[in-house]
This record gives C-alpha cells, sequence and structure tokens, in this order.
C-alpha cells in the first residue's frame, strides 16, 4: 500500500513551514510539537561548497568528502521518546547525502540485536522503502538523519524489543558555507583563477611573482594581496594536506593551521636541488620561526632549540641541544653515547610513547613505574627463552579492569574470578564460587564448582555442581527419508524446524566406553504433518530403535515434540532406547 496523500501533506507541511522533520502522525504529533531540525539545503550557512566533488558512487571507505557508514559496520539509531513506539528512529548525524547524487547513495534500513552493528546486514533483517504490503513504508530524511514509518503500520512481523535500526549510507564531510573572496589582484596576462575551495584573505601579506616560478615575499601592513607577473603561472591548493604534485612558486593555504605555505623548488632558482613548503607569514632573519624542515643532512652547532624537528637524512648536533617541542626521526636511530653514559634520562611523568596512535606508555610517575597500554590492545612479554622471571618479594598481583585476578606469594598463587584451565589435576578439597572453564578436570577429592564449562570432564570423586547449561545444535529442513547427522562434540540436544518428513538420526563422534550409557533428545517443531525420527545409526551403522511402548509414536502436528534417545553401551555391543513425548 502506497503512503497516503495526507501523510506526504503533513511531512511538507512541516518540512516548509516549519524546517522540522516529521516524525510522527499529525494526529499524534502537530507541526509545532516536531523538535527535530530539518532545514532545507539552500540555507547559506548549508551550502556544501565541494558537492560538486562528490563521486556518482558511494566509495567503499571514507574519504574527506563522503563519510562512509558500510553495510559491515552501519550507523545504530535511537529510536525517538517524544513519538509513538518504534515509529521514528534518529542516527544522531546530519547532512547524509541523497540519492540525487547517485542510486548508491539511497540508505539501506536493517532491523538487528541492538550494540551489533557488524552482524546487522548479515543477520538482521533489512527493510524496505516500499513496505512490505503491510501499509508500513518508510522514509529517510537525508538532511536531519531520521527515519520515520510514514505507514499507518510498523514492518510486518518485526519485534523490536531489544533491537534497533541501523543505517547505512553516506554522510558529507566536506566544506560547508558560501566561498569568500578578499581583495584578491591578478597582474598577468590571459589566465583564468582557478579555486578549489575557500580562500581567506590576510591583512599581512605580500606576495610578488616574478619569473618563472620564482617566489619573493614581503611585509606590508596593507591588505595581502597575491601578484601573478611574467610568463609563469601559479595555483593555489586549499585543504588539509599540501598538492600532490606542485610547480616551484604555487601556493597552498593549509585549513588546519590557517595558514600560507609556498612551494620552493632551489632547482628553478639555481642554487640547489632541494623541494619543499615554505610558511609564507613575514619573519626576521634574526630569529625564524619555521614549521617544518625536510632536509638531507642537517649539523647544529652550539646550544639550539628546536621545537619540531623532521629529519629524512642524517643530523649531527654538535652541541647541547634542547628539544622542546619534539623530536620525529624516519629510519634507524642509534644513541652510542648519551649523558656521558649509554642511557636516557627522564623525568618523572616523561614518557616514552610507542606505536602510531601512542599504543604503548613507559614512564615513571614518581612513586611507582609504570607501562602502560591505553588502548586496549595486546600487551605481550615475549622471549626466545623457556623461562619468563618476575621477581619481586612482596609478590605479584595482576589487575583486569581494577579488579584483582591472580595473585602469587610466599603462600601460593590465588586465582579469582572467571578462570580457564586446559589440564588441572586436583588431589585434596577445592572450592571455586565463579566460572571455571576446563579442557580437562582429574578430581580425586571433593570438588564444589558453581559454574562449570568443560569440554571433557572425568571425576572419580564427589562433584556438586549448582547448575548445568547445555549447548543447543539447531538443524532446519532435515528429515525426507534421509540420514540426518547429530555430532555429539557439538550438542547432545537438537532444535529441528521445518520438517520435510519422517528422518534416520545418524549420530557421529560417539564414545564407546564399555558400561556407560549416553542421553540425546531432539526437540521436533512440527507442521501441519507431524514427522518422526524413524531410523537410528551411530557413526553410519545402522541400530534397532525400542520403542517405549513397543510400537513406533505417532508425531503431532502444530506442537512441541520431544524424543529422547538412551544408546546403551554394554558388553560391547549398543542398546537404542526411544521416547516420545507431546507438549501442546
Amino acid at each position: 500500500m502506497a503512503i497516503s496523500d495526507s501523510q506526504k501533506i503533513d511531512y511538507l507541511w512541516k518540512k516548509l513551514g516549519y524546517g522540522k522533520a516529521k516524525t510522527d502522525l499529525n494526529s499524534a504529533k502537530n507541526a509545532n510539537n516536531e523538535s527535530i531540525p530539518s532545514p532545507i539545503l539552500m540555507r547559506g550557512g548549508k551550502v556544501w561548497a565541494q558537492s560538486d566533488e562528490i563521486p556518482e558512487s558511494l566509495p567503499a571507505s571514507s574519504t574527506n568528502l563522503v563519510t562512509v557508514y558500510p553495510t559491515t559496520n552501519p550507523l545504530e539509531c535511537t529510536a525517538d521518546t517524544t513519538s509513538a513506539l518504534y515509529r521514528t528512529w534518529n542516527t544522531n548525524a546530519v547532512d547524509w547525502v541523497p540519492p540525487e547524487f547517485g542510486a548508491t547513495y539511497f540508505v539501506k534500513v536493517y532491523v538487528h540485536t541492538s550494540g551489533d552493528a557488524a552482524n546487522a546486514a548479515s543477520s538482521g533483517t533489512q527493510l524496505f522503502a516500499s513496505g512490505s504490503e503491510n501499509n508500513d513504508e518508510w522514509f529517510f530524511d537525508y538532511q536531519a538523519g531520521t527515519l520515520h514509518f510514514m505507514g499507518d503500520n510498523l514492518p510486518n512481523g518485526v519485534n523490536f524489543s531489544g533491537k534497533s535500526i541501523y543505517i547505512s549510507g553516506g554522510r558529507y564531510a566536506g566544506i560547508q558555507g558560501v566561498t569568500e573572496l578578499n581583495g584578491i589582484g591578478i597582474a598577468t596576462g590571459p589566465h583564468d583563477l582557478n579555486v578549489p575551495g575557500t580562500i581567506v584573505g590576510s591583512a599581512v601579506t605580500l606576495f610578488d611573482f616574478r619569473g618563472v616560478g620564482v617566489a619573493t615575499v614581503y611585509y606590508d601592513s596593507g591588505i595581502g594581496t597575491v601578484f601573478f607577473e611574467g610568463a609563469g603561472e601559479s595555483t593555489v591548493g586549499i585543504g588539509t594536506l599540501p598538492p600532490q604534485t606542485p610547480d616551484g612558486g604555487d601556493l597552498w593555504y593549509n585549513v588546519v593551521d590557517g595558514r600560507t605555505y609556498v612551494y620552493y623548488d632551489e632547482a628553478i632558482a639555481g642554487v640547489g636541488t632541494a623541494k619543499f613548503w615554505i610558511d609564507a607569514a613575514p619573519f626576521n632573519v634574526g630569529e625564524i620561526d619555521i614549521i617544518h624542515i625536510n632536509a638531507d643532512t642537517l649539523t647544529v652547532s652550539g646550544v639550539s632549540t628546536v621545537g619540531n624537528l623532521y629529519a629524512g637524512g642524517s643530523i649531527s648536533v654538535n652541541g647541547t641541544s634542547s628539544l622542546n617541542g619534539g623530536l620525529e626521526v624516519s629510519g634507524v636511530t642509534t644513541f652510542s653515547d648519551v649523558v656521558g653514559l649509554v642511557t636516557a634520562t627522564f623525568a618523572d611523568n616523561a614518557k616514552i610513547l610507542l606505536g602510531d596512535n601512542t599504543d604503548l606508555q613507559i614512564y615513571h610517575d614518581g612513586t611507582r613505574s609504570i607501562i602502560n597500554n591505553p588502548r586496549l590492545n595486546d600487551l605481550r612479554i615475549q622471549t626466545s627463552e623457556n623461562i619468563l622471571a618476575i621477581t619481586h618479594n612482596g609478590g605479584v598481583e595482576i589487575y583486569n579492569n581494577s579488579n584483582s585476578r591472580f595473585i602469587s606469594s610466599d603462600s601460593g598463587n590465588t586465582l579469582r574470578g572467571q578462570t580457564e584451565l586446559s589440564n588441572v589435576n586436583i588431589s585434596g578439597i577445592t572450592t571455586s564460587s565463579s566460572t571455571v572453564n576446563l579442557n580437562n578436570l582429574n578430581a580425586t577429592g571433593i570438588s564444589t564448582i558453581t559454574n562449570l564449562s568443560v569440554a571433557q570432564l572425568n571425576v572419580s570423586g564427589f562433584l556438586n555442581i549448582n547448575e548445568v547449561t547445555e549447548v543447543v545444535g539447531n538443524l532446519t529442513g532435515s528429515g525426507g527419508g534421509g540420514d540426518v547427522t547429530h555430532d555429539l562434540e557439538t550438542s547432545a540436544l537438537w532444535y529441528h524446524t521445518s520438517i520435510a518428513g519422517n528422518f534416520t538420526v545418524d549420530v557421529t563422534n560417539v564414545p564407546t566406553t564399555n558400561n556407560r550409557a549416553i542421553a540425546m533428545t531432539l526437540i521436533l517443531d512440527q507442521g501441519a504433518n507431524g514427522y518422526v525420527a524413524s531410523g537410528f545409526k551411530i557413526d553410519g551403522v545402522s541400530q534397532v530403535i525400542k520403542w517405549q511402548g513397543g510400537v513406533q509414536p505417532t508425531p503431532s502436528t502444530f506442537n512441541i515434540d520431544t524424543i529422547t534417545f538412551t544408546m546403551l553401551r554394554v558388553n560391547n555391543a549398543w542398546q537404542v532406547l526411544g521416547q516420545l513425548t507431546i507438549f501442546d
């Protein structure tokens, strides 16, 4: 069913009349009660200055123009609590690129478990704008970033309890606002001025380009003006990164620090071969402030103060140098003699930062020596030998999220919280009040465990367990006279749906220990025709089912049936007992 005209008119009234996004029926929320702004794209402050650079197709990943929310990591929405329950969802993000830029910008909508964006597309339910022929269409407001179910109903068959709406698409991330030109003079011949962005005027600098690519910079107290004279040509690049293939004399306006740089090519000036960007701001020759130094070889003699030093080649420091900002070195660095010895000295709270995002920090806070891993990446201590020794006279204690988890002292070792062990041999009395995950547990005494998750458990003494949970295996579409594999290493409790016919149970990975009983349960979700497991195999070998009452039971329809099989291994031979129970 299409969206009603009254709904469309209500949307236009709220959008054009009030500049607000429609989040509910007019009968439930009038236009003056809507609260989410949805301005029209023509507003001066919202003009997308780089809209002509938006690609025709949604990029695979985010760029400086489009922030992408892929289907592998869509944006989770929050329900609008001022509207009817589950009717309107807010991305809390504006300026989504509408499909007028290309069909791939049409947002994809999924409903899935809250807090699980990575699996929303693969495991969730995709909702389409046209609905499911149940008057449950939706509309996405690309300016406001809101999704609203315009029809009279919510999506057919969708239970929103514990779930969220997820949006996959792209948002505009480029420059916004009207381009402003402040006093630019062109003194060349018939050349065009090509400005890919916003030019912001300055009141302190005069650039005079004379000849091919040669630039001279003057200080002037008047309005900042750029002159291009002679046969040479220059371009002005504007952005966060410098132009990739500049020519000598080109300008770059860095929108991050609000400064203009000139590209200098020594070969053109006839003084060398170096190429680099120079801050074009006026400076005094007695004291020079330079943002970047790019040099193959830089020699500093005497006492020098350096804010930030970038070196691609070698640096020779003959005197005492003070680095107040920082030292960034690309390549292998060797400290052969620092402060008289092969030693680097740092004051309290001065940190050694390792990694692109300062992932590892090593420092002393005045009281303690600290190795900090703030980015929550793995912290590993590796050695080529078989022994890692941690020595402390007062003992060793390991914490997780400020909670003590392991203590080693003269009196022994203590484990706290959930513990996972591979092989444990217990000869005395052991009590654990938390979750213990074990691959093998051999206990010769009395063990009391609150929560136990074990791949294989052998207990020759007493074992007291408060609660046991069992893994449920799922099988869909089984039956039709064929063999259906039930792997005991996966589960001993199997839930069957969409059963096509009577089938044979083939149980695999069955232990063959003599004088043992193994139980397995099938839960059959019956439809219009009831089916039963009419055959039984153990690791591919057919067995006779001895049914309760002596005959194969009759299954129910539209109910839940359970069949419990008991496999007896006595005198190296199998006997299979079967029992069916109907649950209405």
